[in-house]
């Protein structure tokens, strides 16, 4: 086999070594994360991610399991490597980093969602504000209407038959 073939890419030892790092520190041996986590930490594409832990387990580095909920873990075998020279603490200032920034934006879309949440609430207010106020000064219409017809002598009978009549005529027309 050819020397290009026996060994492992740098970003494939990368994951590997990170994979190895995330099971020392924790009281599990098995790393419990998803393509997209390793792609976070190892900074690649989940694509990329996807296929180099795929080679991975093809190679016999590491080992694919499924816990009972159907989640996947991965396993260091002990296949021995060439390991990158590079301390993997580091790794977790730059995934907590870009998890610190997307969190920012997000506070900050939901600050501005926010702001416009609340001119549209006042807005809203006025618009109800206003409508109010216009069926009140209706309502006072329609009571002195009310008042001068009883003023001329109609009963309120004649009354509500003459409103009654007005709605017939505009629901035909």
């Amino acid at each position: 086999m050819s020397r290009s073939k026996a060994e492992l890419s740098l970003k494939a030892r990368e994951i590997l070594q990170f994979i190895r790092y995330r099971t020392k520190v924790s009281k599990t041996k098995t790393y419990f994360g998803s393509n997209e986590n390793i792609a976070t930490y190892t900074d690649v594409t989940v694509n990329t991610a996807k296929q180099l832990v795929n080679k991975l387990v093809r190679e016999g580095y590491l080992e694919r399991g499924y816990d009972e909920q159907k989640r996947r873990h991965l396993l260091y075998t002990g296949k021995p490597y060439v390991e990158i020279v590079e301390d993997m603490r580091n790794y977790e200032k730059r995934g907590l980093k870009s998890e610190k920034e997307y969190y920012e934006r997000e506070a900050n879309d939901a600050k501005y969602e926010l702001e416009l949440k609340q001119i549209r609430i006042e807005a809203l207010e006025n618009e109800n504000a206003r409508l109010q106020n216009k069926l009140f000064c209706s309502e006072l219409r329609v009571q002195e209407l009310e008042n001068l017809f009883l003023s001329q002598g109609c009963t309120k009978d004649q009354i509500d038959m003459m409103i009654k009549q007005t709605q017939e005529m505009q629901m035909v027309g």
